[in-house]
């Protein structure tokens, strides 16, 4: 239990990893928190699945007694929260789960849709209510969390991944660096091998499984509806430069083909998940 292991930590640091299985298939919810979103269901709106909303709710619960048992041990106001999430919303491919619009596509996908993510942070000492565009990325929340809490990155860890936002949190400073993306595999959901990087408004996508590139500003084009790559070939090749560059330099891993991909075989799984 959480609430067991804040109390045996209360009087010395610790650090509690989390992850709540909401919201995940399969969709599942207590009958009256479906009930209440299905009553709301407005049909001119994005979101229509009540489930998945009480869901949602469910996960607010949860997240509310981890909070409530900090509290009552007497840390909350010296406990730094995180809230985050790995991936963009479940759109669905044989049924609709959710809707991430304005963003291009879901869960495993190269676009916003399956990248950007909310992420609330509460810390001693920050001032609360500050909403923040800046771009931030998963791997900067070790630094991040090292950074609130005093503490520098091991010596024996050598270089690491991400770096501290917490300028951005007290001085509104934003990250002048390029965020960057690869993901040498499938998804169930539709996507494929790809690389990316977001330098500023640009965002540059390589398709890892046919070498095409596609481009996106996304200050004017948020959806990613009109691929750039053409129009601005220079900012194309200087992006993939930099992604060249970065993934020599983490010596990213790259797929390789199946020799046993059997098609026949893949059809025969799709039909039956159908």
């Amino acid at each position: 239990e959480v609430g067991d292991l804040i109390k045996a930590s209360k009087d010395r640091p610790f650090f509690i990893n989390f992850w709540l299985y909401n919201v995940h298939l399969p969709l599942q919810a207590k009958e009256e928190k479906i009930a209440k979103y299905r009553s709301k269901t407005d049909s001119t709106k994005n979101h229509q699945n009540a489930v998945y909303a009480a869901m949602v709710e469910h996960m607010d619960d949860a997240v509310g007694r981890v909070i409530d048992q900090l509290k009552a041990a007497g840390v909350y106001e010296n406990t730094i929260i995180l809230f985050t999430s790995d991936n963009g919303g479940l759109i669905g491919k044989r049924r609709s789960i959710t809707t991430n619009t304005p963003l291009r596509h879901g869960k495993g996908g190269m676009y916003e849709g399956g990248v950007r993510i909310p992420t609330i942070l509460v810390a001693p000492n920050l001032d609360g209510g500050v909403t923040s565009d800046a771009v931030v990325n998963s791997t900067d929340y070790y630094p991040t969390l090292l950074d609130l809490a005093g503490l520098k990155v091991p010596k024996q860890q050598g270089a690491i991944d991400g770096s501290s936002w917490k300028d951005i949190l007290e001085n509104g400073t934003p990250s002048s660096q390029p965020v960057f993306w690869h993901y040498p595999h499938y998804h169930s959901e539709g996507a494929v091998p790809y690389s990316a990087i977001r330098d500023g408004n640009w965002k540059l996508i390589e398709n890892l499984e046919n070498g095409s590139i596609e481009l996106y500003d996304l200050a004017s084009d948020l959806g990613e509806e009109e691929d750039l790559s053409e129009v601005w070939p220079l900012v194309s090749q200087e992006l993939k430069q930099k992604l060249d560059t970065w993934r020599a330099e983490v010596k990213a891993q790259y797929p390789s083909p199946n020799e046993a991909y059997d098609p026949m075989y893949e059809r025969s799984k799709t039909k039956k998940r159908n």
